[in-house]
Formats: C-alpha cells, sequence, structure tokens
C-alpha cells in the first residue's frame, strides 16, 4: 500500500507496552531508494532523546488511528544504543544499532535490482543498486553512508526535465510492502497554477544535493500530463493510470530507438540488450 510521507510524519510510534515517541522524519538510500530509518522523537522517559527504528521492526501502519506499531519493547529502547542530534549518522552507530536490536544490517545484503520503469533497462536512467550520479552537500562526513538522506529534506527541490525546469518536488509516495520509495509528487507550473502530478522514480538521472534539484530522463510536456495527484485515490485505479501513462512513455522511447517492447524486453532481461551511456 501506498503512503504519502507527510502523514508518516507525525504518527506515534507503539512499542509493545505503550507508546514511545512521534515520527518526525524518514532516512532514505539514495542509491536504492528505499527506506531505512524512522527518526522518533521519544517521549519524557528517555528525556526526548531521538532513536532510529528501522523498517523491520514495524509491524503495521495506520494513519487513521495516528499510530506506527513496533515490535520494540520499552525496555528495548531504553537501552538502545544513543544517537547524537544534529550529526550524520555513522556507519558505526548503524552497526552497535543493529546490534542491540539483531536486525539484519541493510549493507551486507545485496539490492535486488530496479530495471527501470517495467523491468526494462534503459540507458540513463535509475537502477537500484546500480547507482545515481552523487553530488554529496557541502561537509558530508567520510565516516557516515553518503546515500543516507533526510526524505524531509527532499521536499522543495527542483524537478528539472530534459529541457528545463518543470516544478518542484512536494513529497514522496512510500510502498510499506517493500519500503521502496515508488513516486514523487511534484508541483508543476507557478504558484498561482500548480498542478501536483505523480513521476515514476525509474525515471530519476541525478539528484543534486548541493543545488537541490532533481533530472529526469522526461520532457517538461511528459511531466505536465502525467496523472493527477490526489492523496485521497491511492489505489488500484490510480496505480493502473500511472502504468498506462509510463508504459506509454517506455514505448515511445523504445519506438525512438528502434525497439519493440516485447522484443526490447526480453533481449534485455537475456543480457543480450544494446544499452548506451
Amino acid at each position: 500500500m501506498l503512503h504519502i510521507l507527510k502523514d508518516l510524519k507525525g504518527l506515534k510510534v507503539a512499542a509493545t507496552d505503550q507508546n514511545f515517541g512521534v515520527v518526525q522524519d524518514v532516512l532514505f538510500d539514495d542509491l536504492a531508494m528505499v527506506v531505512r530509518y524512522f527518526v522518533v522523537k521519544t517521549g519524557g522517559w528517555l528525556d526526548e532523546r531521538p532513536v532510529l527504528i528501522a523498517p523491520q521492526a514495524i509491524k503495521g501502519i495506520h494513519p487513521e488511528s495516528g499510530v506506527l506499531v513496533s515490535n520494540l519493547s520499552r525496555k528495548d529502547i531504553e537501552a538502545s544504543p544513543p544517537l547524537e542530534v544534529d550529526a550524520p549518522v555513522a556507519r558505526r552507530y548503524e552497526e552497535s544499532l543493529a546490534e542491540h536490536y539483531a536486525w539484519e544490517p541493510y549493507w551486507a545484503m545485496p539490492i535486488d535490482p530496479s530495471f527501470g520503469p517495467f523491468g526494462m533497462m534503459m540507458p540513463g536512467i535509475f537502477y537500484a543498486g546500480q547507482g545515481l550520479p552523487y553530488h554529496p552537500r557541502p561537509g558530508v562526513a567520510l565516516a557516515r553512508d553518503p546515500h543516507l538522506q533526510s526524505a524531509a529534506e527532499i521536499a522543495g527541490y527542483a524537478l528539472r526535465a530534459e529541457d528545463g525546469e518543470v516544478g518542484h518536488v512536494r513529497d514522496l509516495l512510500i510502498d510499506a510492502s517493500d519500503w521502496q520509495i515508488k513516486y514523487l509528487v511534484v508541483d508543476t507550473g507557478y504558484w498561482y497554477a500548480r498542478r501536483p502530478v505523480v513521476i515514476d522514480r525509474s525515471w530519476i538521472t541525478g539528484i543534486d544535493w548541493a543545488a537541490h534539484d532533481i533530472d529526469v530522463h522526461l520532457r517538461r510536456d511528459d511531466i505536465e500530463k502525467a496523472p493527477p495527484y490526489d492523496p485521497d485515490e491511492l489505489g488500484a485505479s490510480f496505480a493502473s493510470d500511472l502504468t498506462v501513462y509510463y508504459r506509454g512513455l517506455l514505448d515511445r522511447w523504445q519506438e525512438g530507438l528502434g525497439l519493440h517492447t516485447a522484443a526490447g524486453a526480453g533481449r534485455h532481461h537475456s543480457g543480450q540488450g544494446e544499452s548506451s551511456s
């Protein structure tokens, strides 16, 4: 099920024996485009210190009741390694956190590659596990994973199509079944005529954290005609509209290369497809 990032922020987090905090932010991996941690501000019994909770500790999301349910106990959380406030998350801290909770370290697990839209390998498009052109923020500490980013920070980033800037990121859509960031919600146009649309993350070609912009392998017209965003319509019909629209863009892209969809998919999955840089 898809969830809007802003709807996750502010949820109370429940331990097995009581509520213990509120979600403040989500940290995601911009290499795999997957949620790695929820940043939780705890209540008075932990002196309001922040803690990180990995998705593997989450049992359920209930926006209607404002609760994120975990499988952790108060004792587990009280004994967790303290997180340094306003400091980059160091790998050594992540290691101690994983050891404390007996979580499987995500950096030790292979990334299941996402070969562009509809399983197609496409030159120049983002694929989970293969990496994006990376432009770190000034002053990023080398001791941390440079791909661990704040989801709250990406709001407001400019979206740059192949033929110019087209809008700004409003929010992210997260799939709770695998914690992948599936889509960007983008405000197109000017402040007096904004039309929010949904962009498939597979079309991202680069994130420049220093310049605060995101490049996509789409034209401005493609983005402006994308399915409109409606927070109350995130079900099967919405997903079908997105699939139809981006499938059409993929077909057009293939036709421009002289490929047919089915044949191209077969060649790419067999490892014999053509590619370009």
